[in-house]
């Protein structure tokens, strides 16, 4: 059975994530690094993430490619939460957000029933400073947190509330990728998610998901969830009191509770966000690099930066719920 490091050269950050893999030995292409497919898969499920670097060739139309071979074919960008645009079929922009925000670390679409267990990251252009896709360890988080908190969010689970506008944040028709009403409360009902039509054309939605899941190949706990990430308190730079002064807390454009409605405290969530940050790593980008994150055992994120940036983003491999839930 070939090992990783028998067929590139490789390096790691101290935290062991990202898992950097280089050709070894003369050229390879992205189709030549398939070849050790089950090599690279081991090294996944080891490290959570792994960045492939220096591959000849290496375009969109290469990435497309490896994604299908290596996970299977791509996925929708279904229950949307943030802005992104087609690039190819389902090859998109990684989010649209302004240069000068950081995007905090998550677990992508952990509020969705069903959600990809893959993100493929490909790098077209990077950034002149900052601008990497910044990287933690589910499972290092989940140890950072004491066990009592940990046991209350596995009785509790965590509220998603969600408020759609037509002028801040993504619209209802954006979010379900649908004009019709009836389409995204057929939806909801059918995803355990509560629908409020308010004035006009407005929507209200709320979801109780749980915090941590099992990884069904390696069965290692993890935490994951976007309790911490939605949460007004996790928006930076006066923003949450913006937003809450404008539309009050129930008509927060997003916010989280506990499963039971109550207001997660302060001392908490601060817990949960040292947890996060004492796991986060920053690998910058070099044009060409291709990464793939298991989104059970990996969170991710993006620093800020300034420059050109184009990091393009194609998820695969569904999973849902009921796979990962712990058992007992």
């Amino acid at each position: 059975m070939t090992n990783v490091t028998e067929a590139f050269e490789t390096s790691q950050s101290e935290r062991g994530l990202p898992f950097i893999v280089r050709p070894a030995g003369g050229p390879m292409t992205l189709a030549d690094a398939l070849e050790h497919r089950a090599a690279l898969t081991r090294a996944l499920h080891e490290h959570g993430v792994l960045v492939l670097r220096g591959f000849d060739a290496a375009d969109v139309t290469a990435f497309e490619g490896f994604v299908s071979e290596f996970s299977g074919p791509p996925l929708g960008y279904t229950e949307r939460s943030s802005p992104r645009s087609v690039v190819k079929d389902r090859v998109y922009t990684s989010t649209d957000y302004p240069a000068s925000r950081k995007i905090y670390l998550h677990s992508e679409q952990s509020y969705n029933l069903r959600f990809p267990g893959r993100l493929h990251f490909f790098a077209v252009d990077a950034a002149d400073t900052g601008g990497a896709t910044t990287v933690a360890d589910a499972r290092g988080v989940l140890r950072r947190l004491d066990p009592r908190l940990v046991e209350r969010f596995r009785q509790r689970g965590y509220m998603y509330v969600r408020n759609f506008y037509q002028d801040v944040g993504l619209t209802w028709q954006e979010g379900f990728q649908t004009d019709d009403r009836s389409v995204v409360d057929d939806y909801c009902a059918r995803n355990g998610i509560e629908t409020d039509w308010t004035t006009g054309s407005e929507l209200r939605t709320r979801q109780v998901r749980s915090t941590v899941a099992v990884h069904p190949e390696t069965g290692d706990e993890v935490w994951f969830n976007h309790a911490t990430f939605f949460h007004v308190s996790t928006l930076p730079g006066g923003a949450g009191e913006y937003l809450l002064e404008e539309y009050g807390e129930q008509g927060l454009p997003n916010n989280t509770y506990y499963g039971d409605g109550s207001p997660i405290e302060a001392s908490v969530l601060d817990e949960l966000r040292g947890a996060y940050e004492a796991e986060e790593v920053n690998e910058a980008w070099r044009v060409g690099d291709l990464m793939v994150v298991d989104n059970l055992l990996a969170c991710h994120g993006r620093q800020a930066y300034t420059g050109t940036r184009k990091i393009v983003v194609s998820m695969a491999l569904p999973r849902s719920w009921d796979e990962v839930t712990p058992r007992g």
